[in-house]
């Protein structure tokens, strides 16, 4: 599990054309592998050979929650950007340091001793810490994976998007209750979890490549039924962009932008991305997408002389390999 979630990081590093999503992924996965592998260390007993790496995981888990909270707004929201106030979300990672300051202290003949309590449940880990911090640090990771998830959508994808955010939030209470309770039931579930969440986000991603797109969708739609479009005349606005469409074909243009038709007829870029999820089911992008493939349909029958890179022009795509 451990192997597998760093291969599928450095896979999203290897990526073309890298963007955020990609980095967050990756160092969300790097987070997930090194977490294991210190599971792992303590699973064989290597701890007490290495007793540093007791604590290891504590400054982990305060990057996991912010991780996976940039990774999926980045793919909820396209729009979504990380900012210097973004950096208030790592103070749990960097407040671990002096929290742990009195652990690292210790020799190693001391440290080797409080895993040795620990083992024995002489004397829980975590009582080498002050208490409550240690409880807030680990619980980090839980609120953020809770947070903002708010999916009440009948559709398939969005049930197995439930269903990851419930293993995981499991995943993530069991491993807060084993750092009190060494517990060998335990030890094998979060081991097992870990694993098995690692697998299926790959198989998923790999069975529907298009699941995420989905839920993004399925949420967008869930949020803009919410929002109120307050006296605009949608059936005058869906007329003026048929006729956009139709007329002007403004669609050839290959710099057209979503903020740039909203110009056009007369709404804010907000408007405009409501009524295509919501009144059209699509997205501003595949929504050029299909009217550049339908006017490329009829060029290449009405001019079967010119090339398909000529034609994949003449409609507004960037190049032909994405036509």
């Amino acid at each position: 599990g451990a192997s597998m979630a760093i291969i599928l990081g450095i896979g999203q590093l290897l990526t073309p054309q890298r963007d955020s999503q990609n980095y967050t992924a990756a160092g969300l996965l790097f987070c997930l592998g090194c977490i294991h592998l210190v599971t792992y260390s303590q699973n064989i007993g290597y701890f007490r050979v290495q007793p540093i790496l007791g604590i290891v995981q504590i400054p982990l888990f305060t990057l996991l929650g912010p991780l996976s909270y940039f990774y999926f707004m980045r793919i909820l929201d396209a729009r979504f950007t990380l900012s210097a106030r973004h950096a208030l979300h790592f103070v749990p990672c960097l407040l671990s340091f002096p929290i742990l300051l009195p652990y690292l202290l210790k020799t190693h003949e001391e440290r080797q001793l409080a895993q040795l309590d620990y083992i024995m449940q002489h004397v829980p880990l975590w009582q080498q810490f002050p208490n409550n911090f240690v409880v807030l640090i680990f619980c980090s990771a839980l609120v953020y994976v809770l947070f903002r998830q708010r999916l009440f959508l009948r559709s398939h994808a969005t049930v197995v998007a439930l269903a990851f955010i419930l293993c995981f939030s499991i995943t993530i209470l069991l491993v807060i209750i084993y750092q009190f309770n060494n517990n060998s039931a335990l030890k094998t579930a979060v081991t097992v979890l870990f694993t098995c969440w690692i697998i299926a986000i790959y198989l998923v991603s790999q069975r529907y490549p298009l699941f995420l797109a989905t839920v993004t969708r399925n949420i967008a739609q869930a949020k803009y039924r919410k929002s109120q479009l307050g006296s605009l005349d949608i059936d005058s606005v869906l007329e003026n962009l048929r006729l956009l469409e139709q007329e002007e074909k403004v669609f050839l243009d290959e710099a057209l932008t979503l903020p740039a038709l909203a110009e056009k007829l007369g709404i804010n870029t907000h408007q405009l991305s409501e009524i295509l999820n919501h009144h059209l089911n699509t997205s501003f992008k595949d929504y050029m997408k299909k009217l550049r493939i339908e006017e490329a349909k009829k060029l290449l029958l009405q001019n079967p002389s010119q090339t398909v890179l000529t034609i994949s022009m003449e409609v507004g795509f960037r190049a032909v390999s994405t036509f």
